[in-house]
């Protein structure tokens, strides 16, 4: 095997593509010539489908998964397309839904009676199921509960809808009255 780039490796992606890619043109720039002193010619990527080189390096991996030329035989596998524009906070967003469709994430209402303590039991029971408690929402002024209840809803990191079942009997087991709250 060549340390060398040869015509071939060139030519073959190309040929994979004919028909798939559009045929970009690549014209002479003077403006770009005058500044550099050289003959420069620019080719317009932002003609593809999604305005950017990135379609024709993803086509290359779709055709070279879909021929099998890459061994991922009972791997699961994510091709991201993107134009290199795509915001931060909704590939978050993204995430963070598929954690909670898979149950890494879970939402529990935890009926409490509205004693002083009773909320750091209730996290001493979360530290022995080993959730990560990423929210605790505490409310006593628009409980569902009766007045001398109050409300916490808890957001937590778990390893799974089985350790979500884990969780919930735990916290029955020690009375207390539990909700899941269902994604949609």
């Amino acid at each position: 095997m060549s340390d060398f780039v040869t015509i071939e490796d060139v030519r073959a992606p190309r040929e994979r593509l004919k028909g798939l890619i559009a045929a970009i043109p690549c014209p002479h720039s003077e403006t770009l010539s005058e500044l550099t002193g050289s003959r420069l010619f620019v080719k317009l990527e932002n003609l593809q489908m999604t305005g950017s080189f990135k379609e024709r390096g993803a086509a290359n991996v779709l055709a070279a998964l879909v021929n099998k030329r890459v061994a991922l035989e009972g791997e699961t596998v994510v091709l991201l397309l993107g134009g290199g524009n795509i915001d931060v906070n909704l590939i978050a967003r993204i995430i963070e839904r598929g954690l909670v469709k898979d149950g890494r994430i879970v939402r529990l209402t935890v009926l409490l009676r509205d004693r002083p303590g009773a909320l750091a039991r209730l996290t001493a029971l979360m530290a022995e199921t080993r959730a990560n408690v990423l929210h605790i929402g505490h409310d006593r002024a628009f409980p569902r509960a009766r007045l001398s209840e109050t409300e916490v809803e808890l957001t937590l990191e778990t390893s799974g809808p089985d350790h979500i079942r884990s969780i919930k009997n735990h916290l029955q087991s020690a009375g207390y009255t539990v909700e899941e709250v269902l994604h949609r």
